[in-house]
């Protein structure tokens, strides 16, 4: 099972990468466009939809969301370093976020890419805070499995991969055989590399297209990707099954931006500390740090000889 040696210090890692990936979401942000779109295009989604119309007007303008952005921001960086108390500033931040994001849907569609990361969010914020520092430097004594850990981790790896499997299964269920020769595929890369685009990547897909074979190469790979998809699940029991999942998923990732201006960034940050056993990233943060001065006495198993004494009356 994966996570099964998830420990609190890795737990507290994955909150700090998760909480400093929004930060790159929100701090970019301008919240200028958003104010100069109609009022009118706007629909709250889901449970946004219980703020009072009214509310709208004045939560849709420039100081409004200025005011939002930066408290969240500062939210987002206290919940990145842990500051205490844990809840009480985690799920007002957790709350503001959910909000910042549905103020964009709101004008446009309801977008999956970040909703694994938003999820994510709202589970850390129910457990307990853990015991890490991004500025101290790992304990000596080496840190055993912690079962609160290992299921908030647990936890966190299913809410990567349920949407996986829940796409495939509805591409399954609401097509025939003949989906998979219908030349659906080349229609998506065309319609989504068209026009207005994120990456300018359009040269690509033309030459992609015009190319007969790395069509049908495209199109032989579908299935097979729709069968990863479908079989994520499994990546939460077999390490060897999940090596080739994450190779699979991360072409895959990397293809759509390339074909269909598709980019799902926030994803492949959360594969390396969500999908990965024994918390790589955190091992590697730990030998940078600790090759600083005074490293030696933070290695587990060094023994620091003692000042030589002179012998009594020596002297």
């Amino acid at each position: 099972m994966i996570h099964a040696a998830a420990t609190a210090r890795g737990l507290g890692f994955v909150r700090a990468w998760i909480f400093l990936l929004w930060l790159l979401h929100v701090v970019p942000d301008d919240p200028s466009r958003l104010a100069a779109l109609p009022r009118r295009a706007f629909d709250a989604p889901g449970l946004l939809r219980i703020i009072p119309e009214s509310a709208w007007d004045v939560l849709l303008t420039v100081p409004a969301l200025l005011a939002l952005k930066w408290i969240l921001t500062l939210g987002l960086i206290a919940c990145a370093l842990g500051v205490r108390p844990w809840r009480w500033i985690a799920i007002p931040t957790v709350l503001l976020l959910t909000l910042h994001q549905g103020l964009a849907r709101g004008f446009f569609y309801i977008n999956h890419q970040e909703l694994s990361a938003l999820y994510a969010v709202y589970v850390l914020a129910l457990f307990p805070l853990s015991g890490f520092s991004l500025f101290k430097r790992r304990d000596p004594q080496p840190e055993g499995m912690n079962p609160t850990a290992r299921l908030a981790m647990l936890l966190l790896a299913v809410l990567v991969l349920t949407p996986y499997c829940l796409i495939a299964a509805h591409r399954l269920t609401h097509n025939d055989l003949s989906f998979w020769g219908s030349g659906a595929l080349p229609y998506w890369i065309a319609e989504n590399s068209y026009g207005p685009t994120w990456y300018g990547l359009t040269p690509v897909a033309e030459v992609v297209l015009r190319q007969p074979l790395l069509v049908r190469a495209l199109e032989f790979g579908f299935p097979i990707v729709t069968t990863a998809e479908l079989l994520a699940p499994f990546c939460l029991v077999s390490a060897k099954f999940r090596r080739y999942w994450l190779v699979v998923m991360v072409g895959f990732h990397l293809s759509t931006i390339v074909l269909m201006d598709i980019f799902f960034w926030e994803v492949l940050l959360l594969f390396p500390v969500l999908l990965l056993d024994g918390e790589p990233l955190l091992r590697l943060l730990d030998r940078v740090r600790n090759r600083g001065p005074g490293a030696e006495l933070l290695e587990p198993g060094v023994a620091v000889a003692p000042e030589a004494q002179p012998p009594p009356g020596s002297e």
